[in-house]
């Protein structure tokens, strides 16, 4: 089945993920790709609901990822999940840049989610560190609890702000696996740009989901 209005020529990475992301209960397909026009290129998203069938009828249009200043990339990854557990879900988006030498990878979330769209913005494009990789072959990302088992539900430090634990990233190239801290060295920007977000959040090891960024290369 054809996403409809694929308008671009060349593409340089796509992703696809699944998630409730309006909240009426009702799973959407949500697809991200990267236009690669003479120039800069420029990464895109669009989600609808999905039927029994699998089909979707119903697309929501395509909305640009803001402040995408990559001029070339060699793959791109989405994933849709409450990192701060309020209840409602965030978009996070991985890119690998592909300037001349060595390639980077970087990321940025979309904050609260609310008819697919961020209603709170993005935040800030971040660098998975030690990304030493001169050619790319494709991008993905995933959040996933890393933590103990019955660990994986989000939990709240009160009634209303979100309990965090130190995130860890995962990124993976050539079937190996690098594991790093989070939230406290700043490589994990999305629970620390949250926290500066709602001040007196606690972090605490209770609330054990983290970000996974996977990408495979040569």
């Amino acid at each position: 089945m054809a996403v409809p209005d694929w308008f671009p020529w060349f593409n340089a990475g796509a992703d696809v993920t699944v998630a409730d992301v309006d909240g009426d209960g009702v799973l959407d397909l949500v697809v991200l790709m990267v236009d690669s026009p003479a120039g800069r290129n420029q990464g895109y998203y669009r989600s609808g609901p999905l039927n029994a069938d699998g089909t979707v009828t119903a697309w929501r249009p395509w909305v640009a990822v803001p402040d995408w200043g990559f001029w070339e990339n060699q793959g791109a990854g989405i994933t849709v999940a409450d990192l701060d557990g309020d209840g409602t879900p965030e978009l996070v988006v991985l890119a690998v840049d592909n300037p001349p030498g060595q390639n980077g990878g970087y990321y940025s979330v979309g904050w609260h989610l609310e008819g697919g769209r961020p209603a709170d913005g993005w935040g800030p494009w971040q660098a998975v560190p030690d990304w030493c990789f001169w050619a790319g072959q494709g991008a993905a990302a995933a959040v996933a609890n890393l933590g103990q088992a019955g660990n994986s539900a989000p939990g709240r430090s009160n009634g209303r702000q979100p309990a965090w634990s130190e995130p860890g990233l995962v990124s993976s190239a050539g079937g190996h696996d690098r594991f790093g801290p989070g939230s406290r060295d700043g490589r994990v920007a999305a629970a620390r740009e949250r926290l500066r977000r709602q001040p007196g959040a606690c972090c605490t090891a209770a609330y054990r989901q983290r970000l996974v960024l996977r990408r495979i290369g040569e």
